[in-house]
């Protein structure tokens, strides 16, 4: 599908997912800084997205689920922190995701006309067809 819009990520009444994990790549592993939320009224656009790779491990082993991740970006657009809000899937696959999350290009999201950080979520799902 072509680039579009991704959504505003927002702040989960309970933190799910791998908090302070080598996941969270905002640091180093073990590193437990709170995820960041900026406020914006114009969304970053994903200008090029990338499909996460299927690991062909995880395919054989019909490995599936889906992982929410959330990112910030900065005001010229430039991915600043990852870190995974919540996933169905396992380590691979979230690896997976990471990995193509940081190859998506954006334009800044703004507030009141000015570029700004913004935090968006992006999903990934990882389904397998019935036709290997």
């Amino acid at each position: 599908s072509p680039p579009g819009p991704v959504s505003p990520a927002r702040p989960a009444p309970e933190r799910q997912g791998r908090s302070g994990s080598a996941a969270d790549l905002g640091g180093n592993p073990g590193d437990a800084a709170p995820p960041v939320f900026y406020a914006f009224d114009t969304p970053p656009r994903a200008t090029r997205r990338v499909e996460p790779e299927y690991p062909t491990l995880a395919r054989e082993q019909g490995a599936q689920g889906t992982v929410i991740v959330n990112a910030n970006i900065d005001e010229r657009g430039r991915i600043m922190r990852v870190w995974v809000v919540q996933s169905t899937a396992p380590e691979v696959l979230i690896q997976a995701a990471i990995d193509a999350i940081y190859q998506f290009e954006f334009s800044p999201g703004s507030e009141h006309g000015y570029p700004v950080k913004c935090t968006v979520a992006i999903p990934f799902d990882f389904r397998l067809s019935n036709n290997l």
